[in-house]
């Protein structure tokens, strides 16, 4: 699918065109990469219950790409993605515990 039809299909309401697309703002594949838009996404996905959305918000906030590092915010993402059975999300909180940072 292209981003044409991504977008057309995320404006109608679709949890995984919204999350595709902040997968392609994110990562600049297809289009130039930019982090404003793939937060708009992931935050559009996350308000409609995509646990992987807000699992990648946190990620956005701990790496600081896009805006200023986080940590408390990512921890928030990444609580509310656990509580939806998200077992990235259950795994990058127990490595916070720890101390450890994302590569």
């Amino acid at each position: 699918m292209c981003s044409s039809d991504l977008r057309r299909a995320a404006d109608a309401g679709s949890l995984t065109a919204m999350l595709s697309l902040g997968y392609l703002y994110q990562e600049g594949s297809g289009t130039p990469q930019s982090y404003a838009s793939a937060q708009y996404w992931f935050g559009k996905a996350a308000d409609g219950g995509s646990s992987p959305a807000l699992f990648n918000l946190g990620v956005m906030y701990e790496k600081g790409w896009g805006m200023p590092e986080n940590p408390e915010k990512a921890r928030q993402y990444y609580r509310k993605a656990a509580a939806l059975g998200n077992e990235e999300a259950r795994k990058r909180l127990a490595q916070l515990q720890t101390g450890d940072k994302l590569p």
